[in-house]
């Protein structure tokens, strides 16, 4: 009898503990275990190229949703198995391109026009470290943590380009207004550039994963966070017409930089997130 007991003990701690280990139909261990690393990749540059894929703005390619996007790389390693240090990385190079056909000075056919363009680029970067902690027996896994990280903004740099130029018949050339870049004084920027920005930050987030194949899981992960950092001077680079000397003058001013204190949520600089990660 006491033999058939410790058998019945036995069998009931064996299937118990089997039933907290998922395993896929092979009997491959799906979740993260204690010493595995992982590879997780931001999915938003691909979901851009398949969302414009489908829209009527045209010029799609995948190459342009890299450059368009705030790229995030991270990588884990399990000190439990539900507990992991991670580094992560997110690089963000953003572009803008705008044009517009404005009116040929001296004539009033407005289907005679020129080309004015505004270009603008801003890239920033990011590293931070962290800890994440897990919740879950299943296939979805919960997932949330903190982590701290420095940061590096390059100021963005806007160049604007006219099509009716300054001249001593055309004191004051017609252009668009793209952004503010036609001052009041008659004045028009030609370039400018704000000053880089950099500092430290801390970030709580909360997620989940689901394991769609052994170690190969889809996530999302939100977050909030802090940043405390510095901003250099710019410079800001216009052009007027000078009645003195009768001729384009081209003149230059600084912009101020400054401490600042950001609190971000959502997409900016990979607080929201949608990726793929993989586990070995």
């Amino acid at each position: 009898m006491k033999k058939n007991i410790l058998f019945l003990m036995a069998a009931f701690a064996f299937i118990s503990s089997s039933a907290q280990e998922v395993l896929s139909k092979k009997g491959e261990k799906m979740l993260p275990e204690k010493g595995d690393w992982a590879v997780v990749v931001d999915a938003s540059p691909f979901l851009n190229y398949l969302g414009n894929v489908f829209s009527s703005a045209g010029n799609n390619s995948i190459f342009k949703s890299f450059g368009d996007s705030n790229l995030t790389v991270m990588g884990k390693y399990f000190l439990e198995d539900k507990k992991a240090v991670r580094i992560k990385l997110n690089v963000g190079v953003n572009s803008h391109n705008e044009k517009f056909n404005t009116t040929r000075d001296g004539q009033t056919d407005p289907n005679v026009t020129v080309l004015d363009e505004w270009k603008s680029t801003e890239t920033n970067i990011s590293l931070g470290a962290g800890i994440e902690k897990r919740r879950g027996k299943s296939r979805l896994q919960g997932l949330y943590g903190a982590e701290a990280s420095l940061f590096y903004l390059d100021g963005s740099k806007d160049k604007y380009k006219y099509g009716n130029s300054f001249g001593k018949n055309n004191i004051a050339p017609a252009s668009h207004d793209f952004n503010g870049n036609q001052k009041s004084d008659g004045s028009r920027i030609t370039q400018s550039k704000q000053g880089a920005t950099y500092g430290i930050g801390v970030r709580g987030f909360i997620g989940m994963e689901y394991f769609i194949f052994p170690k190969i899981a889809i996530g999302m992960e939100y977050g909030v966070a802090l940043q405390i950092g510095k901003r250099g001077d710019g410079q800001e680079v216009s052009e007027i017409w000078d009645p003195i000397n009768n001729e384009k003058k081209t003149q230059t001013q600084n912009i101020a930089g400054g401490s600042i204190v950001e609190f971000n949520s959502g997409l900016k600089n990979g607080n929201a997130l949608i990726y793929a990660a993989f586990h070995f």
